[in-house]
C-alpha cells in the first residue's frame, strides 16, 4: 500500500515537478514516511467510525465528508511533524535537508491553504487506495 500511497502523490506531482523518480529508486526516509502512513490507515478510518472490510461484508464509501478529511489532515501533519521533530528537524525559514529544517513545522491552524491541501488530498484518497487492495 506504501507503493500506491507515493504513487497517487507522483501523479498529483507529475505536472509540476519532472524529477519524480519511482518508488523503488527513494530514500529509505521517503520509502518509511510512507510505509508509516499506510500503517496508520485503519487507525485514521477507526477514529471517524469506519473500518476495513471485506467488499461483500459491508456498503463501502467512496468520499469522506469534508469534515472527516480535516480532522483526518490535520492528524497526518500532526504525525508528519512528530516524525520530523523526532529525527531532528526544527522550524526554519526555508527548507534545508542539510540543515534539517523546514517551514511547514508549525501547527496545521498556522500552514497556508496550499501547504494544508499536500495532507488534505492523500486523505481524500484513502476510500479509493483501500478499494484498490
Amino acid at each position: 500500500m506504501a507503493k500506491e500511497i507515493y504513487d497517487q502523490y507522483k501523479n498529483r506531482s507529475q505536472s509540476n515537478n519532472s524529477n519524480i523518480i519511482d518508488f523503488n529508486k527513494l530514500g529509505s526516509e521517503v520509502k518509511v514516511m510512507n510505509f508509516r502512513q499506510a500503517k496508520t490507515i485503519p487507525k485514521k478510518l477507526q477514529l471517524i467510525g469506519y473500518e476495513i472490510a471485506d467488499a461483500d461484508e459491508r456498503h463501502g464509501i467512496n468520499e469522506f465528508y469534508e469534515e472527516e478529511i480535516n480532522y483526518l489532515a490535520k492528524i497526518k501533519h500532526e504525525e508528519w511533524y512528530e516524525e520530523k521533530t523526532g529525527s531532528g528537524w526544527v522550524y526554519g525559514e526555508k527548507k534545508d535537508d542539510e540543515k534539517l529544517t523546514n517551514p511547514y513545522l508549525v501547527p496545521w491552524e498556522k500552514l497556508d491553504m496550499e501547504i494544508q491541501e499536500k495532507d488534505i488530498e492523500p486523505i481524500r484518497n484513502i476510500p479509493n487506495l483501500v478499494k484498490s487492495i
